[in-house]
């Protein structure tokens, strides 16, 4: 059995200690492949599966349904067009983050952290970047040849796309209807992430964890 050693980035305080006091690394014994625990590049199901479960994602799910709720997550309401979250013409979502939320090491979760870990998805554009094209700017960003015109295109998203309303108020702006978008408010890839430990020029680690020939062997199915 594999045996992963991972140190959580998450708002939930540790739930052990060494002892000289610190906190105790997570072991977790599995038979799948780990492949990133960057919310930015992670679209596989264990690597998923194990953010969702470390990490505090912007709204989460009733369990048992596909209904959407802020029990657990990051925001005070989940964005409708009835609660004025989404425009009529649905193409602005409007996000409030619960106040006082915090990392573990104490870094508050407000605006600036939602949109800053939304905008390195957008630009690191790894596997599931493709989920973010709806916003403005994204996909004409992603297309831009490289030089001054990636530059401008980076400036141009940067200022229409995601933009901080306020400390606790974040506004997604959208080139299109897409209606599946609020199910991405509870997927790994809009989960907040501390500036200081997930720079915006690489993955977290900086390299994906390799598949090698020691991982458990391919049985025949």
């Amino acid at each position: 059995m594999l045996a992963i050693v991972a140190y959580v980035y998450a708002t939930r305080a540790p739930t052990g200690t060494t002892p000289g006091g610190q906190a105790a690394p997570l072991v977790v014994g599995t038979t799948d492949d780990e492949i990133t625990f960057d919310p930015a590049d992670s679209y596989d199901s264990f690597s998923i599966n194990f953010i969702q479960n470390t990490m505090a994602m912007l709204l989460t799910y009733v369990p048992g349904t596909t209904d959407l709720t802020t029990t657990g997550a990051l925001l005070t309401s989940v964005p409708t067009l009835a609660n004025g979250g989404i425009t009529t013409n649905e193409l602005t979502y409007t996000l409030h983050i619960r106040a006082n939320a915090t990392f573990e090491n104490g870094v508050a979760i407000n605006s600036a952290v939602v949109k800053y870990s939304i905008d390195r998805v957008v630009k690191l554009n790894g596997e599931p970047a493709f989920l973010l094209d709806p916003i403005v700017g994204a996909s004409a960003y992603w297309n831009a040849p490289a030089g001054t015109q990636k530059d401008s295109a980076w400036a141009n998203y940067t200022a229409q796309g995601v933009q901080v309303v306020d400390p606790l108020t974040v506004r997604i702006n959208l080139n299109r209807k897409w209606s599946p978008f609020d199910s991405l408010l509870a997927f790994t890839i809009t989960a907040p992430v501390d500036p200081n430990s997930f720079t915006n020029d690489k993955f977290y680690p900086s390299r994906r964890i390799p598949r090698t020939s020691a991982r458990r062997p391919r049985w025949p199915r």
